[in-house]
C-alpha cells in the first residue's frame, strides 16, 4: 500500500507516516463510535472525512491531485 499510495504525496518518504495517520484517526473514531462515545451515522462520519481530508491535504503531491 505504502507503494502505491507514495506518488500520491509530495514527500513519498512520509507516506508511512501519513498512512499511519490516517488509519490512527480511523481507529480513534471505530473506538469511539464501538464505546457508546459517538453515534455511528452521517454527521460522525463527515467529521472523520473532514479531519484526515484537512490533515492530508497539505501533503498531496499537487502533480496527480490538483
Amino acid at each position: 500500500v505504502v507503494n502505491i499510495m507514495g506518488p500520491a504525496f509530495e514527500d513519498s518518504d512520509n507516506t508511512w507516516l501519513l498512512l499511519n495517520h490516517i488509519i490512527n484517526i480511523l481507529f480513534d473514531f471505530a473506538v469511539k463510535v464501538f464505546n457508546g462515545e459517538m453515534p455511528d451515522d452521517d454527521k460522525t462520519a463527515d467529521i472523520v472525512f473532514t479531519l484526515v481530508y484537512a490533515s492530508v491535504t497539505p501533503y498531496l503531491n499537487k502533480n496527480i491531485i490538483p
